[in-house]
């Protein structure tokens, strides 16, 4: 899967680098399943307008290689030195028989930054000039309708209002980033909760659309990004209740307008989740990359939450079938780590070895923080919290909130040494 991407300049040439995930599945004998064509496929539906032709491939930091993308001579570009880092290494240990006996992770010295040249202006003339690539197809390159900002630092600007959507429908929709926000706000968090929580997530879901455009990224209507209601949605979804909540949504964000939360100047992650295990997550322990303002912070408020302590079985039958390995009530279950904030890190079943966020991804889970108990004929998850833990607890920024804190006391809590500010001069 390919996470992000960002265009680069590198020895004075523009390169797409494109970031994957660390189960990216390479190679395949079909056409459709090889990497040039997940590339080209990925350009196509991104949009990306990128006046080059060189790719480069990085997971965690680490370049795997550069494509060239049509008959181009490749030059003879030391590219590695730009991106080659790793942050930490994971060790496997073994016994005498090669079996797995568990692993420790060394952590690296922080990478040096790479301070970028500024990107020149990408003319009309250049923005027409179709991508030569292998399958012969002109890649389309519209000028964005959004914050068109080719500034690759993410120094805060001024932003245009209007953001288009991508809805899960196959349209594709253009409307004013508040209107945007409050479609947002009235999904991602119960139109119940407190004003103050409303406000907070107001500003998260503002920051996080713009960063994502100015990042090149396309806003859809789901959890791919943030989810997004329009009007006549929230009206079924709501029913007799929608003029109360629609109301209450619209004047916390009309109260935050403009607002966003920055970092040193930029746009942050503003990552977010539904409830946390009493403490968040660091970013590093679920995506890999590290944020000062996205580490483990309290979050006590969840443990209260209706939504905190979720129980789920399953059988032996139907985990054999997930996990593709034999399981009875004799099956060895052990979590051999949890991280610092509680969550399952390592786990094994018998000779088998799973990370917290795989066992998580496969079993459908609502968190990585889990018990398992394997009783005579099945077998019993206890789950606390629900998401991926990392930025701000939904239902801790209610807690927050109902304890007398204010949108700008939760922001900066969860979101560690960030300011809030206005994006508009």
């Amino acid at each position: 899967m390919i996470e992000y991407y960002e265009i680069r300049k590198v020895n004075k040439e523009k390169v797409l680098v494109l970031y994957l995930s660390y189960d990216y599945e390479f190679g395949g004998n079909k056409k459709e399943n090889s990497i040039l064509n997940k590339i080209n496929n990925f350009i196509k539906i991104n949009k990306i307008k990128w006046n080059g032709n060189k790719v480069i491939l990085v997971v965690g930091g680490l370049v795997l290689g550069s494509i060239v993308l049509g008959n181009v001579d490749i030059p003879n570009n030391n590219y590695e030195q730009k991106f080659n880092y790793v942050s930490s290494i994971i060790l496997n240990h073994f016994d005498e028989d090669n079996n797995e006996i568990g692993y420790s992770k060394v952590e690296l010295p922080e990478p040096e930054i790479i301070i970028e040249e500024k990107e020149e202006p990408i003319t009309e003339e250049q923005n027409n000039i179709p991508n030569n690539n292998t399958n012969k197809e002109e890649i389309v390159k519209p000028t964005p309708p959004t914050n068109n900002n080719n500034n690759n630092n993410n120094q805060i600007q001024e932003n245009k209002t209007m953001v288009t959507i991508y809805r899960s429908n196959g349209t594709i929709e253009t409307i004013e980033l508040e209107e945007y926000i409050i479609g947002v706000v009235a999904i991602e968090m119960p139109a119940s909760f407190h004003i103050e929580a409303l406000k907070a997530q107001s500003i998260a879901a503002r920051t996080y659309a713009l960063k994502a455009i100015q990042d090149n990224k396309v806003l859809t209507d789901d959890v791919k990004t943030q989810s997004y209601r329009d009007k006549n949605q929230l009206k079924v979804m709501w029913g007799a209740s929608f003029d109360t909540y629609y109301n209450k949504v619209k004047k916390a964000v009309e109260a935050t307008k403009g607002l966003v939360i920055t970092y040193n100047n930029q746009y942050i992650d503003a990552l977010y989740h539904s409830t946390s295990n009493g403490y968040t997550e660091s970013s590093y322990e679920v995506f890999g990359y590290s944020h000062p303002y996205l580490v483990s912070v309290n979050s006590s408020w969840d443990i209260n939450a209706s939504s905190f302590l979720r129980q789920v079985s399953f059988s032996f039958d139907n985990l054999e079938k997930i996990l593709g390995i034999d399981f009875n009530k004799e099956t060895l279950v052990e979590i051999i780590a949890r991280t610092s904030s509680g969550r399952v890190s390592r786990l094994r079943i018998d000779d088998n070895y799973y990370s917290g966020i795989e066992f998580r991804n496969l079993l459908g889970l609502r968190s990585t923080d889990f018990d398992i108990n394997v009783d005579s004929d099945k077998v019993i998850v206890t789950t606390r919290g629900y998401g991926h833990g990392v930025g701000m607890s939904q239902y801790g920024a209610n807690g927050m909130a109902n304890n007398g804190k204010t949108y700008a006391e939760i922001l900066k809590h969860y979101y560690q040494g960030t300011t809030i500010k206005a994006t508009t001069k």
